[in-house]
C-alpha cells in the first residue's frame, strides 16, 4: 500500500487556523458565560485552575506530547510509541486518583477553601488533560491535522455545554465543568484507541530514553513560557484576591487569543521540522510565518485597543470594565507572545 501523501505545511497551518477561529469563538462564548453566570469570583477560580494545570501538565507529561510527534515523524515504531504514551497516562491516573483521595480525606470531604478547591480540581483533571495532549501529539506526528484540531475544539465545546448546564450550582462549579470537559474528551479518545490498548507492548529502552530526553527538553521550553504567563496568577492571588484575578484574566485571555496564531503555527512547524533533516525548508517557512504573524497580530492589537473600552463591559458585564486597563498594559506583549510561541516550538 502506498503511503498517503502528506499535506503541505501551509495547508496544515490554514486548516489549524480555521479550527482555531472556531475554538476562539467557543472560548470567547465560554468566557462570557463564566463572567455572566459566576462573576469575577468564578472567573478567578477558573483562571487559577487553568494556570495550575498549565504549569503542571508539561511536568507531569514529561513532554511526551512533543516527543510523540517527533518520534512518529522520525519513523519510530508506532505500536511502541502508542504503548509508551498509554502506560505513562495510566501511571498518572493512578497517582492523580491517589492524591485526590488523600486531599478529600484530609479535608473530611470536598474542600471549601478556594485554594484547596483549585488544587483538588487540578489533581483530578491533570491525568485526563495529559492523555489528551499526548494523543494530539501522536495525531500530529501521523499528519492527522484535522483530528488533532477536532480533539481540542471538542474540549472547548464540551466545556461550554457543561457551563451552560451546571454553573447555576455556584461559582465553584467552574472547576467541575473544567474537569468534565477534559475527562469526556479523554474517555472518547480512549474508546477510540481500544484496539491499541489491547495490544500494548513493552516499549524498547532506547525509545523510552530518547522520547523522555527529547520530551523533557521540549517541555522545559514550554514550561518557561507558561511560567511567564501563568505563575503570576498563583503568586498574586493571596495579595489581591480571587475576584481581582477574575478581572485580570479577561484582559489576559484577549491577549492570549491574539497570540494563538503563533502557537498553532509552531505546532505545525514541529511536525514539519521533524521530517526536514537539513532544516533549510523549515527555516524559510519559519521566517515567513513570523513576518505574517507580527503584521496580523499588530493590526488586531490596534483594533482591541480602540474598541476594548466599550466592548468589555458590554460583553462581559459592567463588573469587568476595569479589565480594559489590564488589556492596554498587556497588548504590547501580544506580538512578542505569538512570535515567541512560534519560534520556541520550532526550536
Amino acid at each position: 500500500m502506498s503511503e498517503r501523501p502528506r499535506r503541505s505545511f501551509g495547508a496544515n497551518v490554514l486548516i489549524s487556523f480555521g479550527f482555531t477561529g472556531l475554538m476562539t469563538v467557543l472560548a470567547f462564548a465560554n468566557s462570557v458565560v463564566l463572567a455572566r453566570l459566576t462573576g469575577a469570583e468564578g472567573r478567578g477560580l477558573y483562571a487559577l485552575a487553568v494556570a495550575g494545570l498549565g504549569i503542571a501538565v508539561p511536568i507531569l507529561s514529561a513532554g511526551l506530547s512533543f516527543s510523540a510527534t517527533w518520534a512518529i515523524g522520525q519513523g519510530r515504531n508506532l505500536a511502541q510509541v502508542v504503548s509508551l504514551d498509554h502506560l505513562w497516562s495510566l501511571m498518572l491516573l493512578l497517582i492523580g486518583g491517589s492524591l485526590g483521595g488523600g486531599i478529600a480525606w484530609w479535608f473530611g470531604g470536598l474542600p471549601t477553601e478556594p485554594w484547596a478547591q483549585v488544587l483538588f480540581a487540578c489533581v483530578l483533571t491533570a491525568p485526563a488533560m495529559v492523555y489528551g495532549e499526548i494523543v494530539r501529539g501522536a495525531l500530529l506526528g501521523l499528519d492527522q491535522v484535522v483530528r488533532y484540531n477536532v480533539v481540542q475544539v471538542s474540549g472547548v465545546l464540551v466545556l461550554l455545554i457543561a457551563n451552560l448546564t451546571l454553573l447555576h450550582l455556584g461559582a465553584w462549579a467552574v472547576l467541575l465543568t473544567l474537569g468534565l470537559s477534559y475527562w469526556v474528551v479523554a474517555l472518547v479518545l480512549l474508546l477510540g484507541h481500544v484496539r491499541h490498548v489491547r495490544r500494548l507492548v513493552v516499549p524498547e529502552k532506547e525509545l523510552v530514553t530518547d522520547s523522555v530526553r527529547y520530551g523533557v527538553k521540549a517541555a522545559g521550553t514550554s514550561l518557561v513560557e507558561i511560567l511567564i504567563t501563568r505563575l503570576d496568577y498563583l503568586l498574586v492571588t493571596p495579595i489581591v484576591g480571587v475576584a481581582a484575578i477574575g478581572l485580570f484574566s479577561v484582559s489576559d485571555q484577549i491577549v492570549a487569543v491574539l497570540g494563538w496564531g503563533g502557537l498553532v503555527a509552531g505546532r505545525m512547524m514541529l511536525a514539519e521540522s521533524a521530517r526536514d533533516s537539513q532544516g533549510d525548508s523549515a527555516r524559510r517557512k519559519l521566517g515567513l510565518g513570523v513576518r505574517i504573524l507580527l503584521f496580523v497580530v499588530g493590526l488586531a492589537a490596534l483594533g482591541a485597543a480602540a474598541l476594548g473600552w466599550w466592548l468589555i463591559p458590554v460583553v462581559f458585564g459592567a463588573e469587568f470594565a476595569d479589565s480594559y486597563i489590564g488589556l492596554l498594559i498587556l497588548l504590547p506583549c501580544a506580538m512578542l507572545r505569538g512570535a515567541s510561541a512560534l519560534v520556541s516550538t520550532y526550536l
